[in-house]
């Protein structure tokens, strides 16, 4: 995993990353680079976070590669380094892996989430019955195709045809056979032996339309990798930030998913911008607050002890009632909804107010210190918890401004 921070004002933009990256989930290396410079005459730096690989290649080279490209002045906004990039990754994206290889690694890419929906449903031990078993798998794929159904559609399709070149491609995975691996209709008749035989037809079906909005809207074929661009391009007066997610390829596209710009916003009488990416639970823990997970168990406490009763929230009576009181629309998302906005609106007025005019009159100097320190604090939480040390190792900062472009600041 990953902890990145970018602060910004009028004076420029500092950047913060941790440099560990983990293997497999269980071996953390700490001398990973993720970000990559462009070079003279463009005071942008670029962030790589997630997966380490793409198309089967380090993404720092790819990025690298293809900064070996830019010619001429300064582009007009760091949304266009952006679409420069992925222009260029389109372009070459034939001359990464052989499109059989990358056929190969969508379909295991496709299988392995088939594996993750059978553990899900009638492969878990909480069903024991065929009809249990068969019951979970059709609720659990209904479910899901309704968020997806949700979901804003990504624009890495809008070029070939939408939604039917996605069902075109699935289509393509579903029966395709190539030496020893077999079609995904296929596949899904070995994940799930368990279901009762005559609903297996349904069940396949809901699958692959699953598949189908799974991906139009977020990823399938590969893990995710993110990278951001920020800096300033030659008509912008204040720092901005560029995003976009890449999910591999299939045969001659590359699969992704491009975010709205950031670009710094006005406050009292300066600018300030904001963006952490990756682990950043204990980031926000200073400048929030508090800790999701805490407030979520507290809701839960609460609703289970009946602390607070939803019927007579608002109703102008006390809302200190024991058990006996709490009504029946009283609920864990109730209470949970109520605390969460209690406790942001808390936060808004007596933390996220005063930060935004701190960042907006902070020197770059100052950001960079802020930017580390946080970075800092993160990786710290990540040592003293139980958990996998998956932020960690040096901590490589830089700022950018658009008199003196970008400099690494040692530590």
């Amino acid at each position: 995993m990953t902890t990145q921070i970018l602060l910004g004002n009028g004076y420029g933009l500092a950047l913060a990353t941790d440099s560990a990256v983990t293997v497999g989930g269980r071996r953390t290396y700490e001398t990973s680079e993720k970000m990559i410079l462009l070079g003279e005459g463009h005071p942008v730096a670029v962030l790589v976070s997630g997966a380490v690989t793409q198309f089967s290649l380090p993404v720092q080279v790819l990025v690298s590669e293809w900064a070996k490209t830019l010619r001429g002045g300064q582009l007009r906004k760091v949304v266009d380094y952006r679409e420069n990039f992925m222009s260029w990754l389109r372009d070459n994206v034939h001359e990464f892996p052989e499109p059989e290889t990358r056929l190969i690694d969508s379909y295991w890419n496709a299988d392995n989430y088939l594996r993750g929906c059978w553990r899900d449903t009638s492969g878990s031990d909480e069903y024991t019955t065929i009809e249990e078993k068969t019951q979970a798998t059709i609720e659990y794929l209904q479910y899901w195709i309704g968020e997806h159904e949700s979901y804003r559609k990504v624009d890495r399709f809008a070029d070939m045809g939408g939604t039917s070149h996605v069902e075109r491609i699935i289509g393509e995975l579903w029966s395709a056979k190539s030496g020893s691996w077999v079609g995904l209709g296929e596949r899904v008749d070995y994940w799930f032996d368990d279901v009762e035989p005559d609903r297996l037809p349904e069940v396949k079906a809901l699958i692959r339309r699953l598949i189908v909005l799974r991906c139009s809207t977020w990823a399938l074929f590969e893990s995710i990798t993110t990278v951001i661009f920020a800096g300033f391009g030659a008509k912008e007066m204040v720092p901005a930030t560029a995003q976009v997610q890449l999910f591999g390829s299939y045969q001659d596209w590359v699969c992704s998913s491009s975010m709205d710009p950031q670009i710094a916003e006005k406050v009292g009488s300066g600018f300030w911008l904001l963006k952490t990416i990756g682990q950043d639970d204990y980031i926000m823990n200073i400048l929030l607050g508090y800790r999701s997970e805490l407030i979520e168990s507290a809701a839960g406490a609460l609703a289970d002890s009946g602390v607070v009763s939803a019927a007579n929230h608002g109703s102008g009576e006390d809302p200190s009632v024991n058990s006996a009181n709490v009504k029946e629309e009283e609920t864990p998302f109730v209470v949970s909804e109520r605390l969460w906005s209690a406790v942001e609106q808390g936060a808004e007025e007596k933390l996220l107010k005063p930060l935004r005019h701190a960042i907006a009159a902070m020197p770059l100097k100052s950001l960079a210190d802020a930017a580390r320190s946080l970075v800092g604090v993160q990786a710290l939480g990540k040592a003293i918890s139980a958990e996998l040390q998956t932020t960690g190792g040096r901590i490589e900062v830089a700022i950018i401004s658009r008199a003196e472009g970008v400099k690494i600041l040692a530590e």
